[in-house]
């Protein structure tokens, strides 16, 4: 649900609440099946998931890591 909502920003057709609702059911069902079709599958999909979620975290680290001076906040 709450990332339907994120596309919403994408997707400004979204924002329209009944729009919003069916995609949410759509999205959950999805999830259901996968989750029937049984343990193996729902398990790559939450590795694939899992690793989407890490790139922008590992890579706001690394490419953050050249930005960062130190001196600016020993000057505070």
């Amino acid at each position: 649900v709450i990332g339907v909502g994120y596309l919403s920003y994408f997707f400004p057709i979204l924002k329209d609440p009944l729009v919003l609702t069916i995609t949410c059911v759509v999205v959950l069902w999805i999830f259901v099946l996968l989750n029937i079709v049984g343990p193996k599958m729902i398990t790559r999909v939450q590795a694939v998931a899992t690793v989407l979620a890490l790139i922008p975290i590992v890579g706001i680290a690394v490419f953050g890591w050249f930005w960062f001076r130190g001196e600016t906040y020993m000057a505070a």
